[in-house]
């Protein structure tokens, strides 16, 4: 995903342009569902869902295009950065306060 306009810290909605990897060149549109949007204290996560083309065998070797989707947002940018919070790409935020356990010594065996 990549912003189409300069954001502020007022903004309340993010220009995009979304790509659907392996579609075999097809557009995105009529198949994009609802923008799940994560808030972080630091970052704002976007996922933009496409449902798949369902022909069979997903075509890989083709350009996928872009298009552009405007996602409204319920809190203003401020000082976030926006992120492509696709599954598994982002990290939860832990509380400023999150002390993690010890890890254990590994165990050496000879």
């Amino acid at each position: 995903m990549a912003p189409c306009r300069t954001l502020t810290a007022t903004s309340s909605s993010v220009d995009l342009f979304i790509t659907e990897p392996c579609s075999g060149g097809e557009s995105p549109a009529g198949r994009i569902e609802d923008p799940i949007v994560e808030y972080g204290i630091t970052t704002i996560w976007i996922t933009v869902p496409v449902r798949s083309v369902s022909k069979g065998l997903m075509e890989c070797f083709k350009a996928d295009p872009e298009y552009p989707v405007v996602v409204e947002l319920t809190q203003p940018v401020a000082d976030r950065q926006i992120k492509n919070g696709y599954a598994g790409n982002h990290p939860k935020e832990l509380p400023a306060d999150f002390s993690p356990a010890p890890l254990p010594r590994p165990v050496t065996r000879l």
